[in-house]
């Protein structure tokens, strides 16, 4: 009788079949985990980091359901919902086989890339760190340096054979140097991988067309909205019209060249009204979608919603689904799942938030700062600059990554007009709201100055001149798990 190989077990396979790599050099084992990187691809070797010990820790604790390495969103995710449909669950077909001997894990089996930030739109949700139009034009951050150079092309190429699929992500892979370096390179050496293109669709032309006939692309389409005034105002500078005459476009290669398409949608506060409208539109061109939970920025995140808030649009969307569910194809089972998801919420009472060290979106910033640096910083230098201005007392607001209020010294009577208690827990965004129902309207709001680890603004409020820094504290690895909000005040004579 043959023997039956048997895969190890394993609570994620992520960091036994994989490698993602993001715009600045870091690999990790997937886009969650930023807690936990195995490298930079600016110091070390590709075969290096795949063969490293970071990984192999991680692997390891992952075969014992130990969560602590940077994997404690997903840890809450599955402990919440279960692991079918958990993003965890999604690696265990890319692990198959792994069962097959002692070097059947020898080579990873899939790279998704994310080698560029270059992106045209500005989307509600997204960062600096993967837009490089987010990161000019809304935070005035200096743009990334290009750290996928010859070494790591040169190593690229020993692996693409061995892999079973790549993605590319970004930014905008259209849009990317790097994306297309990396595609000529496959073209030579391993001309039959399979290619999925996350693509926000804005892009068609000779360039692209080039890829296309050389090889077999597949794609993820990012729409967050199906009709004009929704899409446009998530996804900053694109035109819906173009867009989805892109998708058909993109879905007519795909039909002829027989590659998969779908739809990724970053379902949110602002779009879940046309929840039902996205997903017949999919329907219509038989296009799977995949569902996007936002965590951040706060003031998206449906699972971030007060209880009411979240009550009232469950409501709205369970009102629909006898019009809405009928209708549906290979996608109702999208509808039903989502509003499960959003009924559990409701039904705990404490929404979907999760653990500080979850998902990369949250994790990557702290106050619009980024959560790595490299340490340690404090607000030392800021609160004496602005106790130097002040003829008050200067307030200092501390804030959890999930951009809550945890802290205000001194009191905020004062300054914010609601006492300790009731500050405490609301979103840092109400800040500006309270000043403004305190002291009077907020004029001549602007950036005065923007660092890594500090933002620094001024503005009237009535008969008030503020300054405002908000700061992240890093300890000496360079990671902030709070920000800091402080505001310095002086009457206008």
């Amino acid at each position: 009788m043959p023997h039956l190989a048997v895969r190890p077990y394993s609570a994620c396979y992520a960091p036994s079949v994989q490698l993602y790599f993001d715009p600045s050099g870091e690999v990790r084992a997937c886009c969650r985990n930023v807690r936990f990187p195995l490298g930079n691809v600016a110091g070390q070797r590709l075969t290096d980091l795949w063969e490293g010990a970071r990984r192999h820790e991680l692997v390891g604790r992952l075969a014992v359901d130990d969560w602590s390495l940077g994997c404690q969103g997903c840890g809450t995710e599955v402990a919440q919902e279960g692991r079918p449909g958990s993003y965890p669950a999604s690696f265990d077909a890319r692990a198959e086989h792994l069962g097959g001997g002692p070097d059947a894990g020898r080579w990873p089996t899939f790279f998704e890339f994310n080698l560029s930030n270059a992106c045209n739109l500005q989307c509600l949700q997204c960062n600096g760190d993967l837009s490089s139009s987010i990161r000019i034009h809304r935070e005035h951050r200096a743009p990334l340096p290009a750290v996928y150079g010859d070494e790591f092309f040169e190593d690229l190429a020993e692996f693409l054979p061995h892999l079973h699929q790549v993605q590319f992500a970004g930014g905008e892979p259209f849009l990317g140097a790097e994306n297309y370096r990396a595609w000529d390179l496959i073209a030579d050496v391993a001309p039959d991988l399979p290619v999925t293109v996350v693509t926000n669709a804005t892009q068609w032309g000779p360039r692209v067309e080039s890829v296309l006939e050389r090889l077999a692309v597949g794609f993820v389409f990012s729409l967050d909205g199906i009709h004009e005034a929704t899409y446009e105002a998530i996804r900053v500078g694109a035109d819906i019209d173009a867009v989805l005459a892109n998708v058909d476009r993109f879905c007519a290669y795909a039909r002829e060249r027989g590659t998969a398409t779908m739809i990724n949608h970053c379902l949110m506060v602002q779009n879940a009204h046309e929840f039902a409208d996205l997903l017949l539109f999919a329907d219509e061109r038989d296009l799977p979608v995949n569902v996007s939970v936002v965590h951040h920025p706060g003031h998206c995140s449906i699972a971030r919603l007060p209880h009411d808030d979240m009550r009232a649009l469950l409501d709205r969307l369970t009102a629909q689904s006898p019009q809405v569910a009928p209708r549906l194809g290979r996608n109702r089972e999208v509808w039903d799942r989502e509003l499960a998801r959003i009924a559990s919420w409701v039904e705990s009472g404490t929404g979907g938030a999760v653990d500080d060290g979850e998902f990369a979106a949250s994790a990557h910033e702290i106050l619009d700062l980024p959560r790595q640096g490299d340490g340690p910083y404090d607000d030392g230098g800021a609160r004496a600059e602005l106790t130097a201005f002040a003829d008050a007392p200067v307030h200092v607001v501390t804030v959890g990554p999930d951009d809550v209020i945890r802290s205000c010294t001194p009191a905020p009577d004062e300054l914010f007009g609601v006492p300790g208690t009731d500050l405490v827990g609301r979103p840092v965004a109400d800040l500006r709201d309270l000043l403004t129902r305190r002291h009077g309207t907020m004029t001549d709001y602007r950036v005065t100055d923007v660092g890594i680890d500090r933002i620094d603004a001024a503005a009237r409020c009535g008969d008030l001149e503020l300054r405002l820094s908000l700061v992240a504290v890093r300890d000496e690895q360079g990671w902030a798990d709070e920000g800091r909000v402080l505001v310095g005040r002086r009457s206008i004579a």
